[in-house]
């Protein structure tokens, strides 16, 4: 049970009628009567029986509401019956016996009664056991129980008071959202609004920034404003409530209303609040200066200004972190390459450069031959380091590839000559060789390729004297003047230094892009993690040293070949072959053979003993080597030598015949094999049956009239007789890389006669016609 009580401090004394008795020795005893010490009143649970006490320490309990009286003293045991009276104990309206108690021993007495209310205060009478026992009043204010109805005082009406309480949590809340909205907006981060932000956040940049200045005045006017509002709250609802509710809804509230939703919103939204409740940020800073002001100065002259600038690596991962998040995608590119750059100050030479391993160089001995100068091209370098002695790492010059203009090679010129012929300019740097400076010496364009190595003892020489440098700044100072005047100075190295990899202006270039530049013949596609073109990207056939496509015919060649395959064979004259059908079959079966160091040996074949083969070749450039294996004798072949006119013959037999000249095959009983470079027109028996097909199609169409003896014609068109109709005639002259010409053609002869000399008579200006001669 719940229960507040009262002590009294304060003995109280009751003066009772006693009679005296006097025993045999003349000794006088008086009589035991009770004493009340204090009383105390106890409310039921739930019910707020009892209220407080009034400025007299009177006791107030509910009016009709049931309490459990408590009585304190000495000899209470005595007691027959207490009253409770208005006025006087005689009058008294409550009677209540020593059995209607419901707890009495010496020094306690306890009852269960309801007051009704009134004006007086109640008292309490005690009445002792005995006829001679007197009924007293105990006249003290602290055992007064008072009744009256009492109304609870607020510091303002209830309505004004909820009112009050409202604006104290929108200016919490305001306050609150404030300190963080605003304080973490520096000053530069607002000029950098002003000057690169939408109008809207311009403007209200512009409003904030002279506020935002004074910064320690700001903060402190945010935070005494926000600590006053915040305990204003807590105690108008201590008013308004009891203790413990108030302690849970102030807290709750400020929690929720003053603090977590405010900022949520205002570390998104803080420019666009600051700005629109600048007029009360104002306001306040004026009201709260005589305390806010001079805390800010003493803080100012304590802590100092604030330091908002950046520096280079702030910057660098402020960039970097604008793209993380997957956000700004579309400036993901430029993010990249202004990273690049600011990070380029921080890199040296050995951070971009491509390691000595994966460096072309050729030595000074190697001859500038065919095979030489094919792998030159392959590679796809211009500028390539020439090393002598054999050792890679005594590079001495380099070698252009606009050196080899004029170079042929069939005179096996030596690589050192042509490198000491044009003494190209070498620059040898040091690995931590920083890039600024590099590319500043790039720029001047005297060179754009240097050799890196590790500096280890180096010195420089000329043809006056000698100077040792005990520093990399002295050497780099040193080569800078040299390179004003255009010349290399020359470097004595000793046995520890140690080439380590080559650096040009587009290892440059691409660091500051932050990306590759990978041209077509480029291998490794990452000079520092050395990541390597996949093979499918690049013309294995043609870097490996295998048969491939070669370029079209010049007009002069063209004519050469085929005034050559004229007379070699009525196929290809005029009567039986359209000029632009010979022309395409040529023009798209040349091909030729390109060697690389370290297959020479084997080569390439282009026929094998005993394989069949479907193909005639004609040799234009180089030469190739013919062997019999079975007489072992073999002889070297040149230009203008045939392979495989058998199949020409063959061709001719299967189409008199009627039967699939598209299977027409030899088999040679020799090898053709490619040793060096070589270039060689292939005629396909599919090839030239389509072109034979296709000139003597447009030719009846041109001309339905004119025929020759089928006896005396090598290539029929198998009309009348054939077993044939008209509805396969076309797609069979045509061949199956033409069905859907043959099919528009065919849908022409279908609209005419059944005959089918007549399907022949189409006009020469039919659409099919002309895409049939384009396909020519």
């Amino acid at each position: 049970m719940f229960s507040i009580c009262y002590a009294a401090l304060s003995f109280i004394g009751v003066a009772l009628a006693y009679s005296a008795e006097v025993d045999d020795q003349g000794w006088e005893t008086l009589q035991v009567v009770p004493h009340v010490s204090g009383l105390r009143v106890e409310s039921p649970i739930g019910e707020k029986g009892f209220i407080g006490y009034t400025e007299a320490w009177e006791l107030i309990v509910e009016p009709n509401v049931p309490v459990t009286v408590i009585i304190f003293g000495y000899w209470l045991d005595r007691v027959e019956y207490i009253t409770f009276t208005d006025s006087i104990c005689l009058t008294s309206e409550f009677n209540i016996s020593r059995h209607s108690f419901t707890l009495q021993t010496e020094t306690r007495i306890e009852l269960k009664m309801s007051f009704p209310n009134g004006e007086d205060s109640w008292r309490l009478c005690v009445k002792q056991q005995g006829q001679l026992g007197e009924l007293l009043l105990i006249d003290d204010d602290r055992t007064w129980i008072n009744t009256k109805e009492t109304h609870e005082e607020h510091y303002f009406p209830i309505s004004v008071q909820v009112g009050i309480l409202c604006v104290l949590f929108t200016m919490s809340a305001l306050f609150s959202g404030l300190n963080l909205g605003l304080m973490t907006l520096s000053v530069q981060e607002l000029n950098l609004i002003i000057k690169s932000g939408t109008k809207e956040e311009a403007k209200n940049a512009e409003a904030i920034l002279p506020i935002r200045m004074q910064g320690n005045h700001l903060l402190c006017t945010i935070l005494i404003v926000n600590v006053v509002v915040n305990a204003a709250i807590s105690i108008l609802l201590e008013d308004l409530t009891t203790g413990t509710i108030a302690f849970v809804a102030s807290s709750a509230g400020i929690l929720l209303f003053g603090e977590i939703t405010p900022q949520s919103v205002c570390v998104k939204h803080g420019l666009e609040v600051g700005a629109r409740t600048i007029w009360i940020t104002r306001f306040f800073m004026f009201i709260t200066a005589p305390i806010s002001y001079p805390i800010s100065k003493i803080l100012d002259y304590l802590i100092g200004d604030e330091v908002g600038q950046f520096d280079r690596g702030r910057l660098i991962e402020l960039l970097k972190m604008s793209t993380e998040a997957g956000q700004n995608k579309e400036m993901a590119t430029e993010v990249k390459i202004a990273v690049g750059a600011m990070e380029f100050a921080n890199k040296v030479a050995k951070d971009v450069m491509t390691r000595i391993d994966d460096v072309f160089m050729l030595s000074e001995n190697d001859i500038l031959d065919a095979a030489t100068l094919t792998k030159i091209i392959h590679r796809g370098y211009t500028r390539i380091p020439v090393y002598v002695e054999g050792d890679r790492n005594k590079v001495t010059s380099l070698l252009f590839v606009k050196d080899l203009a004029l170079i042929d090679k069939k005179n096996n010129i030596a690589v050192k000559a042509v490198a000491e012929f044009n003494e190209r300019q070498l620059r040898i740097i040091d690995e931590d060789m920083p890039l600024p400076q590099l590319l500043d010496e790039f720029k001047e364009g005297n060179y754009h390729l240097a050799m890196v190595r590790k500096l280890k003892n180096i010195s420089l020489s000329t043809d006056d004297d000698h100077h040792s440098l005990e520093n990399y700044d002295e050497i780099q100072k040193d080569t800078a003047d040299s390179s004003q005047t255009h010349d290399c100075v020359p470097l004595k190295e000793t046995e520890s230094d140690t080439l380590i990899g080559l650096v040009t202006l587009e290892d440059l270039l691409e660091e500051i892009l932050q990306s590759e530049i990978i041209d077509e013949s480029d291998s490794v596609i990452d000079n520092v993690h050395r990541y390597r073109r996949r093979a499918h990207q690049t013309r294995v056939s043609e870097v490996f040293c295998c048969e491939a496509k070669s370029d079209p015919l010049s007009l002069n060649m063209l004519q050469v070949v085929t005034r050559w395959l004229t007379e070699r064979h009525v196929f290809f004259s005029d009567r039986y072959m359209e000029e632009r059908a010979r022309e395409k079959m040529i023009q798209t079966n040349i091909r030729h053979v390109i060697l690389v160091t370290g297959k020479e040996e084997k080569g390439v074949y282009l026929y094998e003993c005993g394989v069949a083969s479907r193909r005639f070749i004609l040799i234009l450039e180089g030469t190739a080597t013919v062997s019999f294996p079975k007489i072992n004798m073999s002889f070297e072949v040149g230009p203008w030598s045939c392979f495989g006119e058998t199949l020409f013959h063959k061709i001719s037999a299967s189409m008199r015949s009627r039967q699939d000249t598209q299977a027409s095959s030899f088999t040679p009983d020799f090898d053709l094999h490619v040793q060096q470079t070589c270039r060689f027109l292939q005629l396909p028996t599919l090839a030239v049956v389509r072109a034979l097909r296709l000139s003597r199609f447009v030719k009846q169409i041109r001309t339905p009239k004119a025929s020759s003896s089928e006896e005396d014609d090598p290539v029929p068109l198998f009309l009348g007789g054939t077993g044939r109709s008209k509805d396969t005639l076309s797609a069979y002259l045509l061949g199956p890389h033409h069905t859907s010409l043959a099919a528009r053609i065919q849908q022409g002869m279908n609209r005419s006669s059944n005959s089918t000399s007549v399907a022949l008579k189409l006009h020469a200006s039919s659409p099919a016609l002309a895409e049939l001669e384009e396909e020519l």
